[in-house]
């Protein structure tokens, strides 16, 4: 939609984003985002798989929130406020992503390290904190408290799969995706700015890098079905050697390999 606009010459040297950089920047994005976000949506229909449901659905909420904010820049010739509707598709990202981010570890046998939880905390304390010498509008703060703290989890845990070395590029993907996010709720909530496009590329490349790990993970077979999460399996995903199973026996001259074949 927002490359139809785009096409359609909507667009002049008199609003904000005028320059034709910057036209082709906002084309090259949305569509990035949405051929991720498309293309996890369209193979977990096909695979039956949880995570790349909750991952596309999740690269969607983002990329319809941004569609909108593009729109009402280029025909309002202004930046929408902080915060704004689009904020329901922006934190929709971090929730669903959160929800496929804590199957993943679950299914490699990872536990979340509880102390990061006063982290998570910590952060999240920042705008109430800073309100009281900067004259911050309350209702800003509340919204970027809530919104830091659902940030920062994600954060968290993308740091539990680059700490364990457990699907790095997934975890590299959402790492930088959350910095940009965070980055942005600081820069807009301090300098009252509400356009970084210059953020825009961490975003992009992240959810493109996100959707490559995400498909190349599961054609591997570490990534659990519906089926295996709904019955709380851990490493459902990949098959399982019982000891000296690759040795044949007298009495069991078979070699016996148990447990469900990886989903491709």
């Amino acid at each position: 939609m927002t490359e139809a606009v785009i096409a359609g010459g909507y667009f002049d040297a008199t609003h904000r984003f005028g320059a034709v950089f910057i036209d082709l920047h906002y084309l090259v994005m949305n569509t990035v985002l949405v051929a991720a976000a498309v293309t996890l949506l369209v193979s977990s229909i096909s695979r039956q798989n949880f995570v790349l449901l909750h991952g596309g659905l999740a690269i969607a909420a983002w990329t319809v929130a941004h569609i909108y904010w593009t729109l009402y820049v280029y025909l309002g010739g202004t930046p929408l406020t902080y915060p704004s509707v689009a904020e329901f598709g922006f934190q929709g990202f971090y929730l669903l992503a959160i929800v496929a981010s804590v199957a993943l570890l679950r299914a490699g046998g990872i536990r979340l390290y509880r102390p990061a939880l006063v982290g998570i905390a910590v952060v999240a304390t920042i705008p109430a904190v800073t309100v009281f010498w900067t004259g911050i509008p309350v209702h800003h703060v509340l919204y970027s408290t809530y919104f830091l703290s659902i940030i920062v989890s994600s954060m968290v845990l993308a740091a539990h799969f680059l700490w364990h070395r457990y699907l790095p590029l997934f975890g590299v993907g959402l790492a930088l995706f959350s910095a940009a996010d965070s980055a942005y709720v600081a820069i807009t909530l301090f300098e009252r700015v509400v356009a970084v496009p210059f953020f825009d590329p961490l975003w992009y490349v992240s959810a493109a890098l996100m959707a490559f790990a995400l498909l190349k993970y599961d054609d591997a077979g570490a990534i659990p079905s519906v089926g295996a999460y709904a019955h709380g399996e851990p490493n459902a995903g990949q098959a399982t050697v019982e000891p000296n199973a690759g040795q044949a026996t007298g009495d069991n001259p078979t070699q016996e390999v148990h447990g469900e074949e990886p989903h491709r």
